[in-house]
């Protein structure tokens, strides 16, 4: 049982009508990418192998997001290589106000395991620039999954030249980066007021809510970059599971969070994974929701130390997992970082749950109607210190996509569902809480 709708690549639907709110005949793209920045490569340390948290894993895990022939090709005919921060489907309608010319894909977009939600991953193009040929890699607007996937091309071009940055640029379009809801169509129809929002593993978890009795969703609604399911709880409070089709890495996260906001979302509840920081035997064993959260950027601290209003942890105390920290990339996942992490008591890390937390911190200081937010997630990888680079992790985000660790995955999710955000929900009793925060496996 899946969300019901449409995984493929086709129109808007509603109510029978099909509509695009990604095409240029709906939406005027040019005037969100005429600001543009270069970024600097200053903010995103070098990091080899022997000096980061997956250690002997890193390599492994750059070559899968990557086509790696394509960028080697490029370099051995001294192509130009560039990093765009622009929507994949974007591009074609906005290449020529940016002087892009002659647009050549070599590498789409994937979408890996039929996937319904999170699947819009990079494209990457050959085409000519201002007379120059270049390799554009084109990345959802977010300031943080354009320097991620910049990142991962630095990391792997170095590993033929100590030169690499001088074969790649960063682009960034601060107004497209800001303006993702309105692009993506993100309004009333996908969260309505006064409501709980679901981000993260909807899919899943509109599965497990089918197996319950009388949880069928009231409605649907659906674009080209979000699908929803409605739900009436039994207090009368609307429940939206909402996916997302394109990644909303780090600051995209805190980019739609300000649109529930603004559109007048009570709660948002963020189901999803991360890296554990205590113990390598957490990875698929122990859930997380953390009380106060931090942002970093490498060794940097952006947010302090901070709480705000988790209606979970009211509810279920024992799940607390204390400190988070976010941070923009994975490549900046060194053993300095880590240190710095462990320094703050840090118990788990990943790319966005800080960075909504924040926003909603920000928001409620401001505003007469306070948003709540939890986050419950799992742990697919343990993010090693120093010390223990030695220890052996089976499972971890090079090899997340085996067997073993889907089936793990579905354990994990189903037993957070049904354990604790079903009944914090109210749409079952469950006959015991967990008075840990770890799950048979």
């Amino acid at each position: 049982m899946s969300l019901g709708l449409q995984s493929t690549r086709s129109p808007d639907t509603k109510d029978g009508r099909s509509y695009d709110l990604l095409s240029p005949s709906r939406l005027d793209l040019d005037h969100f990418y005429e600001s543009r920045v270069t970024e600097s490569w200053g903010s995103l340390p070098v990091c080899r192998p022997l000096d980061h948290t997956m250690f002997h894993a890193l390599d492994e895990y750059v070559s899968q997001k990557l086509p790696t022939e394509s960028i080697y090709d490029a370099l051995l005919k001294g192509i130009h290589i560039e990093v765009h921060g622009i929507h994949p489907r974007h591009l074609p309608a906005v290449s020529s106000s940016l002087g892009i010319e002659d647009l050549r894909c070599v590498h789409g977009d994937s979408h890996p395991c039929k996937k319904v939600f999170n699947y819009i991953r990079p494209s990457f193009c050959r085409a000519r620039r201002n007379g120059r040929e270049v390799l554009i890699a084109a990345v959802v607007p977010g300031k943080d999954y354009v320097r991620h996937y910049a990142g991962l091309i630095r990391h792997f071009v170095f590993t033929h030249t100590f030169r690499a940055e001088s074969h790649i640029d960063i682009f960034r379009y601060p107004d497209a980066e800001r303006s993702i809801p309105a692009w993506s169509g993100l309004d009333h129809r996908f969260t309505p007021k006064g409501g709980t929002v679901v981000i993260g593993y909807v899919d899943e978890i509109a599965r497990y809510l089918h197996e319950l009795e009388r949880c069928a969703p009231i409605s649907r609604m659906e674009n080209s970059s979000f699908g929803a399911l409605h739900y009436e709880l039994p207090d009368g409070r609307p429940l939206t599971l909402l996916g997302v089709k394109y990644s909303f890495w780090g600051s995209i996260s805190a980019s739609l969070c300000r649109a529930f906001c603004q559109l007048g979302t009570q709660e948002i509840l963020y189901v999803g994974k991360l890296g554990a920081l205590e113990r390598a035997s957490d990875v698929y064993t122990r859930i997380f929701c953390p009380s106060s959260f931090v942002v970093l950027d490498h060794k940097q601290i952006v947010e302090s130390s901070f709480s705000i209003s988790n209606g979970l942890l009211d509810v279920m105390p024992a799940l607390d997992t204390r400190c988070h920290v976010s941070v923009p990339t994975v490549l900046e996942e060194d053993y300095v970082q880590r240190q710095t992490a462990s320094t703050l008591g840090a118990t788990s890390i990943d790319n966005e749950i800080s960075q909504i937390a924040a926003f909603v911190r920000d928001h409620n200081a401001h505003s007469t109607s306070p948003v709540r937010f939890s986050a419950l997630h799992f742990a697919t990888d343990y993010v090693r210190s120093s010390s223990d680079r030695h220890v052996r992790c089976p499972l971890d985000l090079s090899n997340n996509r085996l067997r073993v660790a889907r089936e793990k995955k579905d354990s994990m999710l189903r037993h957070m569902a049904q354990q604790h955000l079903f009944p914090y929900l109210g749409l079952r009793k469950s006959s015991r809480y967990e008075s840990a925060t770890s799950c048979p496996t």
